[in-house]
Formats: C-alpha cells, sequence, structure tokens
C-alpha cells in the first residue's frame, strides 16, 4: 500500500496508479474527536451562524417553560426567581 493524502492513506494500487479507497469517508475524518473541540465548535457557529444561533434559541426556549427552585432559604430564592423571569 502506499501512502496518499490525508484522509485517504489507505490507499489501493491498480498498476501504476494510486487511487484512494472509496469506503473511507471525509466526514468520518472530521468530525470532533473530543468535548473540547465540540463545544469549541458550538461557540463558533454560535457566533457566526446567526440561522443555528436562532434555531438553537427556539429549541431552549420550547424546552424552558418554567423555572422551579426549591430551597429552604427564602431570601436565596427570590432574587433566582426574578432572574428567570
Amino acid at each position: 500500500m502506499a501512502a496518499g493524502p490525508e484522509p485517504f492513506n489507505q490507499a489501493r494500487t491498480s498498476g501504476n496508479s494510486v487511487l484512494p479507497d472509496p469506503f473511507v469517508l471525509y466526514s468520518s475524518e472530521a468530525y470532533p474527536k473530543s468535548m473540547e473541540s465540540v463545544l469549541r465548535l458550538c461557540e463558533y457557529m454560535w457566533l457566526h451562524s446567526g440561522q443555528f444561533k436562532m434555531s438553537l434559541q427556539r429549541v431552549v426556549r420550547y424546552f424552558l417553560t418554567k423555572v422551579e427552585i426549591r430551597t429552604y432559604i427564602k431570601e436565596g430564592k427570590e432574587p433566582l426567581l426574578r432572574l428567570f423571569e
């Protein structure tokens, strides 16, 4: 096997020509491999794509209806309730 360009490093040889492996997908090589890189990608998309930002806001708005805070201290509960109104 001859080495080819990334991500087609698993090339098949056929006579004198080197062909990339048709079953190697570039998309499987380009996805984030750690949680940190996933969060960085999300931050980038949030800051640079208005459609992505609006769709995430709509998803959060759909699931976030009423915040329920359970605490025994009444003084600590009031500022949090005002924050989420």
